[in-house]
């Protein structure tokens, strides 16, 4: 059973540590302010990442602890645990990010982002005063605590993968074969007429 656990931690803090990177790459480039789109494109990409690293921790812990063989429900547990991990390490990532790293960052990206929402705005011919009232509300701050945002943030991510976690285990999923007869003895007895 230790093996099985060794195993399931090391797929969830590998793909926590593939979050964190991922968002350090956005930081770095300042990636989620280059267009409307950015922050679909990185939703997208955290999206693909997990379902891969699902599906590759999943098929490793069937072929390795499974015998090749994995029930539904075993699966889904498994990957329930590497989320868990996995969303505990990058919560962990962001608090620290958030309190250390570059306290100010959420403010700098939520003004830059309202700043051209109201450019775009403007050339759509927007009323001054609806563009004014939606950079308030843009740029207000958040009346929630540091820590009332990351445990939300970690819930929503647990959340999230379980979801994605009963998907990815339909398909990571292998039963037993019902019978160990194996499929020529099961065709030869078929062909042989009894007597």
């Amino acid at each position: 059973m230790k093996s099985n656990i060794n195993i399931i931690v090391k797929y969830g803090l590998i793909l926590g540590l593939v979050f964190v990177v991922l968002s350090v790459l956005i930081y770095v480039f300042n990636l989620i302010t280059i267009s409307f789109w950015a922050g679909t494109i990185i939703g997208v990409a955290n999206l693909a990442l997990l379902i891969a690293g699902l599906i590759i921790a999943g098929k490793h812990y069937r072929k390795n602890y499974g015998g090749g063989y994995i029930r539904y429900m075993g699966v889904f547990k498994v990957l329930i645990l590497v989320v868990l991990i996995s969303s505990l390490v990058s919560t962990a990532y962001s608090l620290l990010f958030s309190t250390v790293i570059d306290p100010g960052y959420e403010q700098r990206v939520k003004l830059e982002i309202a700043q051209k929402t109201a450019e775009y705005m403007a050339n759509q011919n927007v009323p001054e005063a609806q563009i004014d009232k939606m950079i308030d509300n843009m740029t207000k701050p958040s009346e929630d605590s540091m820590l009332s945002k990351m445990l939300w943030s970690f819930l929503g991510s647990v959340l999230f993968g379980v979801i994605v976690s009963a998907i990815v285990s339909i398909f990571v999923k292998k039963n037993p074969p019902l019978f160990e007869q194996n499929a020529e003895t099961a065709v030869s007895n078929i062909e042989e007429p009894q007597q």
